[in-house]
């Protein structure tokens, strides 16, 4: 699935600057103009990060974290916010946002929180299809397989795996062979559609 940022400000103009930065590395976005709005639509398929003010007319941001932990839908968010104070960042963390970030922001180093959370989710997505993965399969996969496994999941090509792992790419193209016969699998692909299923 393709990932998306979820603008939740109600001043267009931010909206409008925030998609334009993320834009600028082919990161969608999807803008609401108030949290209700965007309450009204999220679901458990969203993947990626919400961008969201804090201050807002009606429901406030932090109030729209604590809807979504009560819903259980784990979709992580960055709270924005001209006027910031230490309760102000404590009240946010707990209410389940995982950064803070003050206006005026520096486009670089929200991109690059963007990515570190986007790269977070797909680790977290591939441990979790791993569990199951192993769970169903009659066969555990040795420790090695299951590293190879898991950078696979990150989208890592065999050269990349064998890199990180310190290991040659035809010992990492045995191990991933021997993966997907074990779980029953032609490709790292057909595994993540069988376990997201």
């Amino acid at each position: 699935m393709r990932k998306v940022v979820y603008v939740v400000d109600h001043d267009a103009s931010v909206r409008r600057l925030l998609s334009a930065v993320l834009a600028s590395v082919s990161i969608p976005t999807h803008g609401y103009a108030s949290g209700t709005e965007f309450l009204r639509d999220v679901n458990m398929s969203y993947d990626g990060c919400v961008l969201m003010d804090v201050r807002m007319p009606g429901i406030s941001g932090i109030e729209v974290c604590e809807h979504l932990r009560r819903r259980r839908l784990r979709i992580p968010v960055i709270l924005l916010s001209e006027f910031a104070d230490a309760p102000m960042v404590i009240r946010s963390m707990r209410a389940g946002a995982i950064d803070f970030i003050q206006k005026p922001f520096n486009p670089q180093e929200l991109l690059d929180r963007i990515q570190r959370i986007f790269a977070d989710n797909d680790l977290q997505a591939a441990q979790d299809i791993l569990r199951e993965a192993e769970d169903e399969s009659s066969e555990l996969l040795t420790r090695r397989e299951r590293q190879v496994l898991e950078l696979a999941l990150t989208g890592k090509r065999n050269k990349e795996i064998a890199d990180e792992l310190g290991i040659g790419l035809r010992t990492i193209e045995t191990h991933r062979s021997r993966v997907m016969q074990k779980l029953g699998c032609k490709s790292v692909l057909e595994l993540v559609r069988r376990f997201q299923a």
